[in-house]
């Protein structure tokens, strides 16, 4: 039988766990390796992109981005909630972006949120606090929010 407790923390620098350890328990398998979800719905995940300072929407960009690998949801892309002048985060005239190497590593999807018909229903938005307890939750509280929308997570931006 598989032991799900999380591992044991370790103090001091020389003594901390590598970082793909952080996720392992003490059987020395791996969150991602132990989450298998049915192929039910179509399992994408989104949020509500912002036009703030350039950094935020990176931060905001990369969280999604690790839930929609760790949950194993395609990452839907969003338009911004707010129009802006220029924020950079998605202008690949500047060269600053590898989208072949990005959509190699991840499953995106650059196209369904500027669908007219692209609705996020309300009980599938979550909210700050279910957000933050997202990936911390394991496969129990993945298997959950599968069931309860099999079909898409918003995470509000939230990250």
């Amino acid at each position: 039988a598989l032991d799900l407790r999380s591992p044991k923390k370790t103090r001091g620098k020389r003594n901390r766990p590598e970082k793909d350890e952080k996720a392992q328990h003490d059987s020395g398998i791996s969150n991602n390796q132990i989450y298998q979800p049915t192929q039910k719905g179509k399992r994408l995940l989104t949020y509500k992109r912002f036009g703030g300072r350039l950094n935020n929407q990176l931060f905001q960009f990369i969280t999604a981005l690790q839930h929609a690998k760790v949950l194993k949801r395609t990452f839907v892309v969003p338009d911004e909630v707010r129009e802006v002048e220029w924020t950079g985060m998605f202008d690949t005239s500047f060269g600053i972006w590898d989208l072949s190497s990005l959509n190699k590593a991840y499953d995106i999807d650059w196209t369904t949120a500027f669908s007219p018909n692209f609705e996020v229903p309300e009980e599938c938005v979550l909210s700050p606090r279910d957000g933050a307890k997202l990936l911390k939750g394991g496969p129990k509280l993945w298997v959950e929010w599968d069931k309860k929308c099999p079909d898409i997570i918003d995470l509000a931006g939230n990250t």
